[in-house]
């Protein structure tokens, strides 16, 4: 994908992004903020990029071919809509929604305009799973301990990266078995059963020290792989993108 890139979306993820981004030729501009402190630092930190306003990005008229949201999640929904509406490629920031009706919509969509919807799972990622026979794979299990995240319920903000990767190991969730939430919501344990097997996710997001780890059990030979996640792949999730 070598058409014209913008951001939506500024302010912290955003800045990550926009870092990474940062060494692509074809990343144009953005769309400025209401926060003067994030446009500021966007104007210090990459000189050479377009200003934009939103109506103009999310237009027929615009250069911008695809654009990379990084919004708040409740933005996400009409965003996405709007971008395929207007022909654009778009890779949206987990999550998508929280609804399945309107992310089918919006894969419709895309779909029939001949248009990359990407949703950033990053973790999904990771070269430790490229060599794993997901078939053979029936238990998923992860532990992860860490402090914050707390703008965002733990479901919506954390576990959704766990159940991306328990649904491309174990394929998709038939039911869920547990949720116990605890410490005003900021502990989580949850229990699904997928097509090939079981998932168990367990993270506190109360804890000084940052901590991950996943277990996948093969059915046949009855093994444990126990690795622990890169801590951010941000690139990769933006490189697939850009090569979709």
């Amino acid at each position: 994908m070598k058409n014209k890139i913008g951001l939506i979306g500024i302010g912290r993820w955003g800045k990550k992004i926009a870092s990474v981004l940062s060494g692509y030729e074809n990343f144009g501009g953005y769309v400025v903020s209401r926060n003067t402190e994030n446009n500021d630092w966007m104007s210090q930190s990459f000189k050479k990029l377009q200003q934009e306003n939103l109506d103009y990005m999310l237009s027929t008229t615009s250069p911008y071919e695809s654009v990379i949201i990084a919004t708040p999640m409740e933005t996400h929904p009409d965003l996405v809509r709007r971008a395929l509406s207007v022909n654009k490629h778009v890779l949206i920031e987990k999550p998508m929604t929280c609804k399945f009706s309107t992310a089918k919509e919006l894969h419709l969509l895309a779909k029939e305009k001949g248009l990359i919807l990407f949703t950033g799972y990053e973790f999904s990622l990771d070269s430790k799973f490229e060599n794993i026979d997901f078939n053979n794979i029936n238990s998923y299990s992860s532990t992860w301990n860490k402090w914050g995240s707390f703008e965002n319920h733990i479901i919506t903000n954390l576990a959704v990266h766990d159940i991306a990767i328990a649904c491309m190991v174990l394929g998709s969730v038939e039911s869920v078995t547990e949720v116990n939430l605890s410490n005003e919501d900021n502990v989580l344990l949850l229990k699904m059963k997928h097509a090939r097997g079981n998932s168990h996710i367990m993270i506190d997001r109360l804890k000084n020290e940052s901590t991950r780890k996943i277990s996948l059990t093969d059915s046949e030979s009855g093994e444990n792989m126990i690795f622990q996640p890169s801590d951010l792949l941000l690139d990769h999730e933006i490189e697939k993108f850009t090569l979709a």
